[in-house]
């Protein structure tokens, strides 16, 4: 079943997200357990789910609940709160917030330079799924030197289509996973994330398609 194919949001789903978002703005902006529950539910909502053998109805497939700006504007509010894991569920769900992506540009950007790794990688992810290359260009490159080959690997894969498309090539090439102790599964499931990533260079440079 394809996206377009999904039928629209139940008017239960509708009215649990308004409650959480409701919930987001009645929470003060250093709260964490019931803030980063609420931005978890969001995210669930607000992303396409397909169809699966699941039987719970919560997981039946849909659309996503498109958010409003001010939506997206209550979940950013929490993108510089002290806990990394609630910052990092700030970039997860604003990945889906596609109709809003200038609004939600500038704090991407921001979280690029976060300070934690976890939290870069997802701000490179929503970077990459939102396509903010032309927006973002000049933080994109400096991720391409991130110390977290992740980090590389969205940057690299947002460039691919703007002029800064060798450099990311070279630096999502020279990215590669190195195979070390963690077990050959975990390895593989690195590998496999990146020869994902690669379809975004079309045609594929040489460095690149040497590992495909």
């Amino acid at each position: 079943m394809t996206a377009h194919e999904l039928p629209a949001p139940s008017a239960e789903d509708l009215r649990r997200h308004a409650g959480f978002v409701a919930g987001l703005r009645a929470l003060p902006a250093d709260a964490k357990s019931r803030v980063q529950h609420r931005l978890q539910a969001l995210e669930h909502l607000w992303r396409d789910l397909p169809l699966t053998r699941s039987l719970r109805r919560r997981n039946w497939p849909r659309r996503g609940v498109v958010p409003s700006a001010d939506d997206v504007a209550c979940v950013a509010r929490f993108a510089e709160h002290p806990s990394a894991e609630v910052r990092r569920w700030v970039f997860q769900a604003l990945r889906h917030a596609a109709a809003h992506r200038e609004q939600v540009a500038p704090v991407v950007r921001a979280g690029l330079l976060d300070r934690s790794p976890v939290v870069q990688i997802h701000a490179a992810v929503a970077a990459h799924r939102l396509g903010l290359s032309e927006l973002l260009a000049a933080a994109l490159v400096d991720a391409l030197a991130s110390a977290t080959w992740t980090v590389r690997w969205y940057a690299a894969a947002a460039l691919a289509t703007t002029a800064r498309r060798e450099q990311a090539a070279e630096a999502f090439a020279a990215a590669f996973p190195e195979r070390r102790a963690a077990s050959a599964s975990e390895f593989d499931a690195h590998a496999e994330t990146w020869r994902r990533l690669a379809a975004a260079f079309d045609p594929s440079p040489p460095a690149i398609a040497a590992r495909l």
